[in-house]
Parts: C-alpha cells; sequence; structure tokens
C-alpha cells in the first residue's frame, strides 16, 4: 500500500478499525448524476454546481455553516488521525476500498501544525479520499451534536 512515512496513520491502525459486519452503500453514477444535475457543460457549469450544492447542503448544513472546508481541514484530519491510531473509527473488513480511502490520507507537519491532503487510493483511482473525509465529517457532527446536547 505504499510507504507509510506520511499516512495519516500506519496501515496496522487501519487494520484495528476494519471489523465484520455488513454495511449499505449507495454510489452515484456517472449516469445518475447527469439524470439529476444534467451533463456537464461550461455555458452551465456554474448553475450545474449551484444545484450540486442545494442538493448535498441539507446533509451538511452545519460545516457549511461554521465555515468552509478547508478551513476545518486541519481539525477534522486531526480527530481522524486520533480515531484511527486509537481504533475508534470503524469499517467493515469487507470493503477493502474505505480502508485503502483511510491509509491514502497524508499528514505533514508545518510550522506548529498538522496538514492533511490527499494521496492515492490504489483501490478506488476515482477517489481523493472523499469516503475518509465523510468519516472525519461524520465525527465531526457526532462531536458537535454530543456537545450541544450537553448543553442543554
Amino acid at each position: 500500500m505504499g510507504a507509510e512515512t506520511n499516512h495519516i496513520v500506519d496501515w496496522s491502525a487501519i487494520e484495528r478499525c476494519r471489523f465484520d459486519d455488513e454495511i449499505v452503500r449507495v454510489h452515484f453514477a456517472q449516469a445518475q448524476i447527469i439524470e439529476q444535475f444534467g451533463p456537464f457543460s461550461t455555458a452551465y457549469e456554474s448553475s450545474r454546481e449551484y444545484e450540486i450544492e442545494q442538493f448535498i447542503q441539507p446533509a451538511f448544513r452545519q460545516p457549511f455553516q461554521t465555515g468552509q472546508f478547508s478551513s476545518k481541514k486541519h481539525d477534522l484530519g486531526f480527530a481522524l488521525m486520533n480515531q484511527l491510531a486509537s481504533a475508534h473509527k470503524r469499517f467493515p473488513t469487507s470493503e477493502q476500498d474505505i480502508a485503502a480511502d483511510f491509509f491514502a490520507l497524508r499528514k505533514s507537519y508545518e510550522g506548529n501544525r498538522w496538514s492533511f491532503s490527499e494521496g492515492r487510493n490504489r483501490l478506488n483511482p476515482a477517489s481523493h479520499c472523499d469516503i475518509a473525509w465523510a468519516g472525519a465529517l461524520a465525527t465531526h457532527a457526532h462531536l458537535e451534536n454530543r456537545f450541544s446536547a450537553a448543553a442543554l
């Protein structure tokens, strides 16, 4: 799976997060994207982008309201790195590409903080570590809800 020097965690941490369970996965295939948002056209690129935003925004309302993804990337990556290292993030053993997506995340220490980026997922070449970042957003949403509930 590549050199482990700059992965978010080593492969053994990824293995500790895997468990024998099945999940339901839904993929938006190219045909479904075209059906939902129309074919890509540079003339309509901005309006299509807006339509896609409107489609996904309700699911991620809190992260959109509190700032753009890039401003939270450090916090999301750091929380995810700790969850993976302590085996608190879980995903099915049978879904090898999910494990590879988390492993494809890269970290580097710059100045006084960790910087996180995306590497190549060899089992899903189209991935930009979307599954892993979705896992980080899920962690963020869980923590936000837990702290909100505790304040009540």
